[in-house]
């Protein structure tokens, strides 16, 4: 398999260099990272996952394939950085929030592949959904590459790229908000006389199975609550207090408000015209 590039060495590179040498899709030896200024994460990749770091142009123009992982204040920098060599790859991924294809088309060319992905915070341990939208394929293959790329820290899921901003609001935020109940709940057990640590494991456990119920069972989560409230039990006596307080409506209004701030950053942000 050809070479992989990326641009930017943070948390997200570092996350899918693990899940693509983990699953020997590309070898440590395929694959390249350079940044604009930490010479210290570039260092530590090395290291790590035997990957190759370099500020040297002349050895990234050897990959095929190009992930831009910089934050999306320092993508303008890095397009004009790497412009000339960039337009001549078979495919690039953007992985930076409210930057338009639209946008990397005019300043790449005409000739690479283009894709954008939005990633979640879980492909640390290769459990991301990953969100990806796609430009018109300029070869079937080249969506196969992308997806098999995510695919080695998560579930990929195909959107079109107005539904960026949901699959932001929804799946990017979403883990945020399920960390607030977590948290929330973790603090219930301390008050009943558990330490944080075991608090934390307990509920940590409790949430992994209703996960794996909902993603193995074909019941809807509705079911599955009604299930476990027994008339006048304590499962009723607590969602009681949360239909009182209207978690249910608060939950929705908190996923409306992410996806409305993703469009208005993605309206105000240059990037995207």
């Amino acid at each position: 398999m050809s070479r992989l590039a990326f641009i930017g060495a943070g948390s997200v590179s570092e996350a899918l260099i693990a899940g693509i040498t983990g699953s020997r899709l590309y070898q440590p030896h395929d694959i390249l990272v350079t940044n604009r200024t930490s010479d210290e994460h570039l260092q530590t990749l090395a290291e790590r996952y035997g990957v190759t770091a370099s500020r040297d142009p002349e050895l990234l123009k050897t990959a095929e394939t190009v992930i831009l992982a910089v934050k999306p204040k320092d993508m303008a920098e890095a397009l004009e950085s790497h412009r000339f060599w960039l337009k001549e790859r078979r495919l690039i991924i953007s992985v930076a929030a409210g930057i338009s294809l639209a946008y990397l088309r005019k300043m790449i060319g005409d000739e690479p592949s283009l894709i954008r992905a939005m990633p979640n915070t879980s492909a640390i341990v290769r459990q991301s959904l990953t969100g990806m939208a796609l430009e018109e394929a300029k070869r079937t293959d080249d969506t196969e590459l992308a997806e098999s790329i995510f695919a080695c820290i998560g579930k990929v899921f195909i959107v079109s790229e107005d539904q960026m901003d949901a699959i932001t609001a929804l799946t990017g935020s979403g883990p945020a908000f399920i960390y607030f109940l977590v948290e929330a709940m973790i603090e219930a057990g301390k008050k009943l006389g558990f330490t944080a640590h075991e608090a934390r494991s307990l509920v940590s456990y409790t949430l992994y199975g209703a996960g794996t119920m909902l993603m193995t069972l074909p019941d809807d989560p509705a079911t599955l609550r009604e299930r476990i409230t027994s008339p006048a039990g304590t499962t009723a006596s607590g969602l009681a207090v949360l239909n009182e307080k209207d978690v249910y409506n608060a939950l929705i209004q908190a996923v409306l408000a992410a996806h409305a701030r993703a469009r208005e950053l993605g309206q105000t942000n240059t990037f995207t015209r």
